[in-house]
């Protein structure tokens, strides 16, 4: 039986107007072999989730999913347009 190290995604805000949610820059969620998992500072907001799983659909085919983070750095926003937040996903090395 072979071990595969669990993926651990972080979400991590860069820059916010104002947030419903409490976010400030620096605030962050990960997401731990498919688990929603809060960091200290940080709360989970479900329209980022939301986005950042849209975000996730569109990778491409030719990478992993690690790939594809550890590449491009990719960025969503929440959808609520007014707040402006702006999360960049990265990935994790434990």
């Amino acid at each position: 039986m072979t071990s595969t190290k669990p993926q651990h995604i972080r979400c991590t805000v860069e820059s916010t107007s104002y947030s419903m949610c409490g976010y400030v820059p620096g605030d962050a969620f990960d997401i731990v072999d498919g688990k929603l998992t809060r960091t200290p500072a940080g709360g989970i907001c479900l329209y980022i989730v939301n986005q950042m799983l849209g975000l996730l659909a569109t990778r491409p085919d030719s990478m992993t999913t690690e790939e594809w983070i550890r590449t491009d750095r990719p960025i969503t926003t929440c959808s609520d347009g007014p707040e402006r937040t702006v999360v960049r996903l990265s990935i994790v090395d434990e």
